[in-house]
Formats: structure tokens, C-alpha cells, sequence
């Protein structure tokens, strides 16, 4: 199942996806182009996920925060504010 046709709102942002490890998935943060904020509605869990492949639902990396969404907000806005910073510096 390709993402890109399934799973998009009006602007082309992706909501829900399947992954192989962590099943049905929502994107509830993605105001970066690598990092998103995620949630596994199968497994109940916050993770802060880089790299989405479209095609797979798979991820590169992640990190898992159980179901701490403060924790998990906290991570994912430290590492946009870091994007923001390295590209102010450039």
C-alpha cells in the first residue's frame, strides 16, 4: 500500500499509516520534513520518528516514549528548534 494514495488530508499531509512493527500509526507533529511526531494506535506509544518512508510506513529511526506525550513533545520540539537553529547558522 502506497502512503502517498491513502492516507493524506486536503494538504497532502500524511494522518495514518501502517507499519510493520508498531501496526496503525497517526502523524500528530510533522512541522519538519525529517523529524515527526508520531503515535501507535496499536501499541499505545509516543515515538519521535525520522525519515517515513511513504511507500513502507517504515521509519529510520525513532525514539520511543511509552505513553509519555510530554516527554515525547519535549523531544520532538527540541530537535525542530535544533533544525531551525542549523539552518539560521548556515
Amino acid at each position: 500500500m502506497n502512503l502517498k494514495d491513502n492516507y493524506m488530508d486536503e494538504q497532502n499531509n500524511i494522518l495514518e499509516f501502517e507499519n510493520s512493527g508498531m501496526g496503525k500509526c497517526v502523524i500528530l507533529k510533522q512541522n519538519s520534513n525529517i523529524h515527526k511526531l508520531i503515535f501507535s494506535i496499536s501499541t499505545k506509544q509516543f515515538i519521535v520518528i525520522n525519515g517515513l518512508n511513504l511507500e513502507t510506513g517504515n521509519w529510520d529511526g525513532g525514539i520511543y516514549f511509552g505513553n509519555n506525550l510530554d516527554l515525547a513533545l519535549d523531544n520532538y520540539n527540541e530537535k525542530i528548534n535544533y533544525e531551525r537553529n542549523f539552518d539560521n547558522e548556515r
